[in-house]
C-alpha cells in the first residue's frame, strides 16, 4: 500500500506540511514549489512512485562507489572480516566472566594462596571491566535490533524504533522512556536489561572473601594424675631427696608478683586449676559446667587451687594449632577458724597436749649456727579416733582436721607465741576444660569446670596417695620450704596468709586476732595443695619437655601406647616421653594418664559468596545471549546500518547534494568517505517571511543566516 499524490491547481486552504517538494534547483533564489494535497483515503496503485535524490555536478569522494552494489557486505573483504570478527570477541568476552565464576567456586574453602590472590585480583577488575563490555555489547545489539525489525515486512512504529535506538546506555533508555511515554513495556524491558551491567560489575567484585575455617581432628593428649600419682614425700628418703627442690618450688610461686598470681599458667606455663569455692553457689548448666571468669582470676578476686599448674604433654609440632582438652584434678579445701591466740610457749600444753601437737619446733632453732626457724606445724586429725585407713576404708563421713599452728606475738608480754587454728579438710575433685593454643600451642588456660562425686563420703572422695605418712612428711616439708632465719621475722608463708600481696619484706611477726578467716583460709588452701602438688613430680617441673618427637626416641616409638600414632606421622607426634628419667606412659610414681582431646587448626580460607556468583552468572548468561543475537541479527539483516548515524541525515535529504549511488552503505562507511563535506542545521529560507530549518551542506545557499528567537520557522 502507498500514498500516490494528488497534483492540484490551486494553494491549498491549510498549511503545506514539511514533506512538500520542491523544485530539484534548490539553490534558486525563488524555488517553485510544487504543491500536493493529502488524499481524504489511501489510493491503492500497483506502482511506486520514485524520486531520486538532488544530483551534483561535483565528482565523487574517493573511494565512493560507482556502481550500484549487492547488499550484506561491508565493502571490501579487508574491511567486512574485521568486523565479523569484531563480533565474535564481543560474542566470547562474557565467557571470561563465566569462567571467572568457576574459578570462585573452586576456591571455596580453599587456603589463601598465591594462585588464589591472582583471581581475587582479577575479580576486583569486574566493576570496570564488565560495564565496558555490557555496554559495548548491548549498544551494538539494540543498534542491530532495531535495523533487522526496520526491515522486515510491517515495520516497526517510529516511537518504538526511537526507544531501541536511545537504548544506548542506562541514562539514554530512561531519557528515552520519560520523554516518550508510548511505550511502556518495551521501556521497561530495555531498562531491566541495562540494570544487568551494575549488577554484573558489582557481584564479580564480590564473588570471594576471606574467613577463619577450623579443621579438627581427635588425638590423645597426657597429664599428670593428681590422685594416682606418687608423692616424693611418701617415705623419708624421698623427702630428704626432694627437699631441696620442692622448696625451690614452693618460694619461687609463692614470692611471685600479684599479676603472675593471678596469671593463668604458672611460671612454667602450665595451666593452672582455678578453685572450686565451696561457700559460693555458681550458676551451672544441666550437667553441672560453670564458666570460668578468667577476668576475677587475673585480678586475684578469685583463686586457684594450687599456683602451680599440670604438665600437659602430647602436643604436636603444628603452629597455630588449639586443642581442647578436659582434666581432672583434686585438691584438699580448709576452712579454717582461730582456736587460740598469742598462746606463749608456757601456756601451749593447757590448749593443745604435746603428744596431740608439739609445737616446740617454732620456739626452737633448727639449726643454732644458722638460727633457722619454721613458722609453723601442724597435724592431721582423724575424727573417732581409729586409724587413717579404718576412717577410709569405713567411708568416713566426718572430714579430716589440719590442726595448725603458726608463731605470733604476745604484744603485752613481748613474747614470742603460737596461735592455734582448726581447719577441717574438705577433698574437692573437679573436671576441668582446658583450651590451649593456638599462639604458642602448648599455653593452655581454664575455660570450665564441674565438681564430681559432690555426694560421696570424705573418705570415698579423699586421695587415695595423701595417706598417714604422706600427711605427715608434707607438713614437714612445708615447714622446711617456710623456715626463716630470725624467729622475730614474719616468713613468706605467713605473711601470704595474712593477706600481704608483698612477701619478701622484712616484716615482724604479729598476732592473728583480726585477721580475715576466709582470706586466711583460701590462702592457707592453696598453699598447702602448691606444696603438695609439687612433691608429686618435683623434678620434672621445669626440665620435662612439653614438645618430644617421636623420632628422636625410637625405643619409645616402638612401644608407644598411642594408637594413633603411625610411622607416617612420626615425625610430628610427640609422646609423653620424659627425657630425664627415660620414663613413657605407665610409670606409676608420675601417674600420667590420657585425655581425649580434639586438635583444631584455624585456617584462613577462601569462601564463594553463591549468592553473588549467582547474579554473576545470570547477568553474564543474559550479555551473552545479547551478544549472540547482535551477530545473528548482523548476520541475517541485509539493510545497511544507517540507523542512528549522522551521515544518514544526508542521505536522501534534498537539502543536500548527493552522488546517484551509495544507498548501500552503512553509516560509519558513508561518513569515512564524505568526512570533507561540511554540513549544519540552518535556514533554507533565509530570504522569506516564515523560516525552514534544515540539515544542509555549508555553503549550499549564496546567505547564510543564523537561527533567531525573534524568527519562526515552518
Amino acid at each position: 500500500m502507498s500514498y500516490v499524490a494528488i497534483p492540484t491547481s490551486t494553494e491549498p486552504s491549510y498549511p503545506r506540511p514539511p514533506y512538500v517538494e520542491f523544485d530539484s534547483d534548490i539553490t534558486s533564489e525563488q524555488p517553485k514549489p510544487k504543491t500536493f494535497a493529502v488524499p481524504r483515503k489511501p489510493v491503492f496503485s500497483a506502482t511506486v512512485q520514485e524520486r531520486e535524490p538532488t544530483p551534483t555536478s561535483q565528482p565523487p569522494p574517493p573511494g565512493w562507489p560507482e556502481h550500484p552494489q549487492i547488499l550484506g557486505r561491508r565493502g571490501p573483504f579487508a574491511v567486512w572480516l574485521p568486523l565479523r570478527l569484531w563480533d565474535i570477541v564481543l560474542a566470547l568476552c562474557p565467557i571470561a566472566f563465566l569462567i571467572l565464576a568457576v574459578f570462585a567456586l573452586a576456591l571455596d574453602f580453599q587456603p589463601i594462596s598465591d594462585y588464589g590472590d591472582t583471581v581475587v585480583e582479577a575479580t576486583r577488575l569486574g566493576p570496570t571491566v564488565f560495564p565496558i563490555i555490557f555496554a559495548a555489547i548491548s549498544s551494538r545489539f539494540f543498534r542491530n535490533l532495531a535495523r533487522w525489525k526496520a526491515e522486515q515486512r510491517r515495520g516497526i512504529g517510529l516511537a518504538a524504533l526511537e526507544q531501541i535506538l536511545g537504548s544506548q546506555s542506562f541514562a539514554g533508555t530512561f531519557e528515552r522512556a520519560f520523554f516518550l511515554r508510548t511505550n511502556l513495556a518495551m521501556a521497561v524491558v530495555t531498562l531491566m536489561v541495562w540494570a544487568m551491567s551494575p549488577i554484573g560489575g558489582q557481584s564479580s567484585s564480590r564473588l570471594l572473601y576471606t574467613e577463619m575455617h577450623v579443621d579438627s581432628e581427635s588425638m590423645t593428649l597426657f597429664y599428670p594424675n593428681i590422685t594416682e600419682g606418687d608423692s616424693w614425700v611418701s617415705s623419708a628418703s624421698g623427702l630428704d631427696d626432694a627437699e631441696a627442690i620442692l622448696s625451690t618450688i614452693y618460694s619461687a610461686s609463692l614470692l611471685t608478683s600479684p599479676a603472675m598470681k593471678g596469671a593463668l599458667t604458672d611460671m612454667w606455663e602450665r595451666p593452672k586449676i582455678p578453685k572450686w569455692d565451696l561457700s559460693r553457689t555458681y550458676q551451672t548448666d544441666s550437667d553441672g559446667w560453670r564458666d570460668i571468669d578468667q577476668q576475677a582470676l587475673l585480678d586475684g578476686k578469685d583463686d586457684y587451687s594450687a599456683l602451680v599448674g599440670l604438665k600437659m604433654q602430647g602436643f604436636t609440632t603444628e603452629d597455630g594449632v588449639s586443642y581442647d582438652v578436659t582434666v581432672e584434678s583434686s585438691y584438699i579445701d580448709f576452712t579454717c577458724s582461730l582456736m587460740a591466740d598469742t598462746v606463749t610457749k608456757n601456756d601451749t600444753t593447757k590448749i593443745v597436749d604435746a603428744k596431740r601437737l608439739n609445737v616446740t619446733i617454732l620456739f626452737d632453732k633448727v639449726t643454732p649456727m644458722t638460727e633457722r626457724q619454721a613458722p609453723l606445724t601442724g597435724v592431721f586429725e582423724i575424727p573417732g579416733n581409729v586409724t587413717f585407713f579404718d576412717w577410709k576404708d569405713a567411708a568416713g563421713t566426718e572430714p579430716l582436721t589440719l590442726l595448725l599452728a603458726v608463731r605470733s606475738w604476745d604484744e603485752e608480754k613481748l613474747l614470742q607465741a603460737v596461735s592455734y587454728f582448726t581447719c577441717p579438710a574438705t577433698p574437692v575433685i573437679v573436671e576441668t576444660q582446658l583450651s590451649c593454643g593456638p599462639n604458642p600451642s602448648t599455653i593452655c588456660s581454664a575455660k570450665r569446670q564441674r565438681r564430681l562425686h559432690t555426694n560421696e563420703p570424705f573418705g570415698v572422695v579423699w586421695p587415695p596417695n595423701l595417706w598417714t605418712v604422706s600427711m605427715v612428711n608434707t607438713i614437714k616439708s612445708w615447714q622446711r620450704a617456710s623456715i626463716v632465719i630470725d624467729h622475730d621475722t614474719a616468713s613468706a608463708t605467713e605473711l601470704y596468709f595474712a593477706g600481704d600481696t608483698v612477701l619478701f619484706l622484712h616484716k615482724s611477726v604479729s598476732n592473728w586476732t583480726n585477721t580475715d578467716m576466709t582470706v586466711f583460709s583460701r590462702r592457707m588452701t592453696t598453699a598447702f595443695n602448691t606444696l603438695w602438688q609439687s612433691t608429686l613430680d618435683p623434678f620434672n617441673a621445669t626440665t620435662a619437655p612439653l614438645k618430644v618427637l617421636l623420632s628422636n626416641n625410637p625405643e619409645a616409638a616402638a612401644t608407644a601406647p598411642n594408637p594413633s600414632v603411625s610411622s607416617s606421622s612420626a615425625s610430628s607426634v610427640a609422646l609423653p616421653f620424659d627425657t630425664l628419667n627415660q620414663t613413657l606412659l605407665g610409670d606409676p610414681l608420675r601417674g600420667i594418664v590420657p585425655a581425649a582431646a580434639t586438635k583444631s587448626k584455624a585456617t584462613e580460607v577462601y569462601r564463594a559468596n553463591r549468592w553473588w556468583i549467582g547474579l554473576l552468572i545470570a547477568s553474564t548468561i543474559i550479555l551473552e545471549a545479547l551478544a549472540v543475537a547482535s551477530a545473528t541479527f548482523e548476520f541475517i539483516t541485509l539493510a545497511p546500518d544507517v540507523l542512528g548515524y549522522a551521515s544518514s541525515m544526508v542521505r536522501d535529504n534534498v537539502f543536500v547534494p548527493q552522488q546517484q549511488t551509495g544507498s548501500a552503505l552503512h553509516g560509519t562507511e558513508r561518513s569515512r568517505l564524505l568526512k570533507d563535506l561540511r554540513v549544519q542545521i540552518a535556514d533554507v529560507w533565509p530570504d522569506r517571511d516564515v523560516g525552514y530549518v534544515a540539515f544542509t551542506t555549508v555553503g549550499s545557499r549564496p546567505r547564510w543566516t543564523p537561527l533567531s528567537r525573534h524568527r519562526v520557522y515552518k
